[in-house]
């Protein structure tokens, strides 16, 4: 079964290679599929290992007893029993060793395949975008501008060229920095005080698209406001007790918040839960929240059964929080015209 090993694992490498070079859900389900054409079953034959550490589990067992009901007197026999249970125990971990790699190796190759396949079906990029173009608008959203510490972009994607409209997904980590005072042993069985800072990190995740008509307009439930806090609002009550408007000019605002998208948002974040809306200079539109709609989705099948495998990316579910926001983009499009 040694050989079954290690043609198992060169299949593996091969296929890890071959993911890396993956453009399409195609390729990913073409990678996918070499599993199924191995000659073998597709999981590593551990039979030896385990045979090998009840030996060596035996062994040390006997040595345990010996060592236990039987007076050692002669000090070099004493100090080869004793390495003779270290070397048995450092085999014994070994061989579990040994058979947990070779499973972690299986679950890594599907988790990739997953991941890409559920990017690609998507149509999202799943390479992390090189050119950072959330990373560069830091300074572009108030959105982004949190924390007393440190700010970063911790993970950001772009569409595909497949989407119906270019967009960009990111996970955004934002850090507070505060002091705090606390009472700590003197050590001469007193108390003083010492001040330490302590760090709290937070994360929100939000999308990114390119508008045409409308810039400097925030329509903001957290955070701080964008632009100049303006009089203006709509008719829906519900709405109002939201958001909080800003805008460098008050009939860009009454312009863009047409009834019918205002009750699309209402009802949208009644079901999602409220987010930002907020259109920078550039007329790029950040739609900024703490759901993770994108990003940590887990695996639940294994390329060891290649079969049940393919088809769980075959039938690959959709992003659905992802579509409405698309969906409320393409209507900010349409009531924008």
């Amino acid at each position: 079964m040694k050989l079954h090993n290690v043609q198992l694992k060169k299949l593996i490498d091969e296929m890890h290679s071959l993911s890396q070079e993956c453009k399409s859900r195609e390729d990913v389900l073409d990678v996918a599929r070499l599993a199924e054409g191995f000659s073998g079953p597709f999981k590593f034959d551990n039979s030896e290992n385990w045979k090998l550490s009840g030996v060596f589990l035996l062994v040390l067992g006997i040595l345990f007893l010996l060592t236990n009901y039987v007076v050692i007197e002669l000090d070099w026999l004493a100090k080869i029993i004793l390495l003779a249970k270290f070397a048995c125990g450092m085999m014994i971990g070994y061989n579990i060793y040994l058979i947990y790699q070779r499973s972690k190796t299986i679950d890594i190759i599907s988790d990739t395949l997953f991941q890409l396949n559920l990017f690609f079906a998507n149509h999202i990029n799943p390479w992390t975008d090189r050119e950072r173009f959330v990373s560069q608008r830091l300074s572009s959203f108030a959105e982004f501008d949190r924390g007393n510490h440190s700010r970063e972009i911790t993970i950001e994607h772009a569409s595909t060229e497949t989407a119906k409209v270019p967009f960009n997904v990111y996970e955004f980590k934002y850090v507070d920095k505060e002091k705090v005072t606390k009472r700590v042993s003197d050590g001469k069985g007193g108390y003083k005080t010492v001040e330490e800072y302590v760090y709290h990190s937070y994360f929100r995740y939000g999308i990114i698209f390119k508008l045409d008509n409308f810039d400097c307009l925030h329509l903001k439930f957290n955070g701080k406001l964008a632009y100049p806090k303006i009089n203006y609002k709509p008719a829906s009550i519900e709405f109002n007790n939201m958001y909080e408007l800003g805008a460098n000019e008050e009939f860009k605002m009454s312009k863009f918040l047409k009834p019918a998208l205002v009750e699309k948002i209402v009802n949208m974040a009644k079901d999602f839960g409220v987010f930002n809306i907020e259109i920078n200079s550039e007329s790029e539109v950040c739609f900024g929240f703490l759901n993770n709609i994108v990003f940590g989705k887990k695996n639940t099948e294994s390329l060891e059964n290649p079969r049940l495998f393919i088809e769980s990316l075959e039938n690959c579910g959709s992003f659905t929080r992802l579509n409405e926001f698309i969906e409320l983009f393409e209507n900010i499009q349409r009531y924008s015209d």
